[in-house]
């Protein structure tokens, strides 16, 4: 079946890591729309087929002015994802997204859509670009620009809009919408903070960071000290092995996909060696360029291990020295997509947590482009990417794994955050997506500690192909169940369900949980409307199913003969009460089901 959730948007903002951003941007408006169900779309399905279906069940995109603009099809270890853009009259409507997860091991292909209705458009139109082409002409300092005519939602209404995108030579990208009267009613910041020879070379790095390795806190000696050397931190660099491009008899911080680059100032000249060997100490710029080079490397190829490789198998460039601010970013808007590292406080490429973290906003944008949108989206892409430091540091080693930044935060400059916060999501979200992203990476490190890092690692990459526009941490909650279906056949849906509840994820008014402690039965509610409840055992096991009516009557029977996670669904039953038993070796839980 297809769950529809729907969502109307107007503006978001940026992404940021190190210490806090500062916010540029508009107040969101939401407009959630009630969950409906649909008949399936079935894995695999073709685009052309699923635009026709969602033309036809979803009301606002029903109207022959709409229609539906295939961006991006991607392919995961667990099924197939679609994003769609929403035009009207031709005319694209801003950030319009309707996204459709075509799940393996799973009856319901789930779409989330951000649509409108044609008739909440204005009667304005922006037909006269002088207004855009002069506001264009009074920016300075623009690298690159582009004027596009859109639909933009500004109070209860479609505007006629121009849409400008403007880079600056700093490589740092924004979006403005400009109305019709020159006035400009929305800025969105677009970053996100926080066939060659290969031959390998030795090189010096931080692992994780001076403060792991040294399992000390930041403190003499172990402090930053305006970049300065010491003996004390000299002890924690070690020595790795790395593939690197050798070309011309030089060897280059670069591969197929990413390489160092220098971007912005404070300009260097990007390192290279005549030997294979790059021995640099934190004094010297280009110890920063080899050690985010290194982290970025190694955590891909933890990616390609787990058959994530498609995952930002595009063109990267990092910038290790990008600013003398204490904060780095990652732009999907440039070409090729960018890190950018800043040397403010403790130079941030020298802490692995930090690198890695910006490249998870890669990862994430790779795997559901320009989806970034609404708070607790943006709270879930920081979440994800203190996760990925979290995880990444603790596969190195346990010591203060739960600090993210621990040495880049925790310190006079900034406080750094947790991913060991014992946030509720019914009672502590704040307006501070970093604050609230501490509760999705906590809750994930929770998971992980119970059923393993490789694991939860790979339900947390197939989940993030699902985000759309708008998702809601429940939503972000409810994919990685649903990544769990498809790659392990629900064996970890206990385990993750116990977990994302205790966190305030899931209620019974959306998840009716009843448990014996090795049976637990999801979602009864959806039986009331002729859909399928999920079941779970703690292990593999033989189960049988047995449904009841009130007088006693068998009305179906199945038996697996080992199971782990399973849809149970039964049609064509009138309405009324039934019984539903469930019976392994060693347990039985009955339980009542309505049917309208």
């Amino acid at each position: 079946m297809i769950r529809i959730v729907a969502f109307v948007l107007l503006c978001n903002i940026a992404l940021a890591q190190s210490s806090e951003p500062r916010q540029h941007d508009a107040p969101i408006d939401e407009y959630i729309c009630s969950t409906q169900h649909f008949p399936a779309i079935t894995f695999p399905a073709k685009s052309e087929e699923i635009a026709i279906y969602l033309k036809t069940h979803i009301a606002a995109l029903s109207s022959p002015r709409v229609t539906l603009h295939l961006l991006n099809t991607k392919e995961s270890m667990g099924g197939k994802h679609y994003c769609f853009q929403e035009k009207i009259d031709g005319k694209e409507v801003y950030r319009a997204q309707i996204k459709v997860n075509v799940l393996k091991n799973k009856q319901n292909a789930e779409v989330l859509s951000t649509a409108f209705s044609p008739s909440l458009c204005s009667a304005e139109n922006c037909s006269d670009t002088a207004a855009a082409l002069s506001f264009l002409a009074a920016q300075t300092d623009v690298f690159a620009q582009r004027i596009s005519k859109i639909y933009y939602f500004y109070e209860g209404s479609l505007i006629s809009a121009f849409l400008i995108y403007i880079e600056n030579a700093n490589h740092r990208s924004n979006h403005y919408i400009l109305r019709c009267d020159d006035s400009i009613v929305a800025q969105r910041n677009l970053q996100s903070y926080a066939g060659k020879k290969d031959s390998t070379a030795v090189i010096n790095i931080f692992n994780p960071s001076p403060i792991t390795s040294a399992q000390s806190l930041y403190g003499i000696p172990y402090i930053d000290n305006d970049d300065a050397d010491n003996f004390a931190l000299n002890q924690q660099i070690q020595q790795k092995k790395i593939l690197l491009k050798f070309e011309n008899d030089t060897f280059k911080l670069e591969n197929d996909y990413y390489k160092i680059a220098d971007l912005d100032a404070p300009f260097h000249t990007i390192s290279f060696s005549k030997i294979d060997s790059f021995s640099f100490n934190r004094s010297q710029y280009e110890f920063e360029e080899v050690n985010s080079f290194y982290h970025v490397s190694v955590y891909r190829q933890h990616l390609i291990d787990l058959g994530f490789g498609n995952l930002t198998n595009f063109p990267l460039d990092i910038d290790a020295h990008a600013s003398t601010d204490d904060q780095s970013l990652f732009n999907e808007f440039t070409s090729p997509v960018s890190l950018l590292f800043g040397d403010g406080g403790v130079d941030d490429a020298e802490d692995a947590d930090v690198i890695v973290h910006e490249y998870a906003h890669a990862l994430s944008a790779s795997a559901a482009p320009f989806s970034k949108i609404g708070s607790q989206r943006e709270a879930i892409d920081e979440g994800f990417g203190d996760y990925v430091a979290a995880s990444y540091s603790r596969s190195i080693s346990n010591y203060n794994w739960e600090n993210i930044f621990d040495w880049d935060g925790h310190n006079e400059f900034w406080s750094g955050r947790s991913a060991a916060s014992t946030k509720n999501y019914k009672i502590d979200l704040t307006g501070n997506i970093h604050k609230n992203g501490e509760l999705w990476s906590s809750v994930l490190m929770q998971v992980q500690i119970d059923i393993g890092a490789n694991i939860t690692d790979s339900l947390v990459f197939q989940a993030i192909y699902a985000q759309a526009p708008n998702t809601s941490m429940v939503q972000a909650a409810q994919n990685i169940i649903d990544a769990d279906s498809a790659l392990f056949n629900g064996k970890y849906h206990l385990a993750i369900y116990k977990r994302m509840s205790e966190r305030g994820f899931f209620d019974d008014s959306t998840h009716t949980l009843l448990t014996d402690q090795d049976i637990a039965v999801f979602n009864t509610y959806a039986f009331v409307h002729n859909q399928s409840i999920t079941a779970a055992f703690n292990k593999a096991t033989a189960a049988t199913f047995e449904l009841f009516d009130l007088t006693g009557r068998l009305i179906d029977s199945r038996s697996y003969t080992l199971i782990s996670h399973t849809e149970y669904g039964v049609e064509d039953l009138s309405s009324g009460v039934y019984i539903l038993k469930i019976s392994t070796p060693t347990k039985q839980l009955s339980l009542r089901l309505l049917r309208y």
